[in-house]
């Protein structure tokens, strides 16, 4: 997916969602058993539970759920995904 790309997705009642985004880093293992997403952050970062349930940074998840769409499989699984602060090269993954 090019950062320009457009991804829709179909929601009830006829209404859609559009995405547009550039994933940092992603890493498949061999037949896309399972997937890492990273998005490395310029300055200090955190994802918390209560953030996620209130519907504010939602980032990161979007991906995970982008990720398994664009794989097509029903056996692919998120290995996780994680946010980098700072330089790529200092992110521990």
């Amino acid at each position: 997916m090019t950062a320009s790309a457009w991804r829709i997705f179909p929601l009830a009642d006829g209404m859609t969602l559009s995405l547009r985004g550039q994933i940092d880093r992603l890493d498949v293992m061999d037949h896309h058993a399972y997937y890492l997403v990273l998005d490395y952050k310029t300055g200090a970062t955190s994802l918390l539970l209560p953030e996620i349930r209130h519907g504010l940074k939602m980032q990161l998840l979007l991906y995970l759920f982008v990720v398994r769409s664009i794989l097509d499989t029903e056996e692919a699984f998120p290995a996780g995904d994680a946010l980098c602060s700072g330089e790529k090269s200092r992110c521990p993954l």
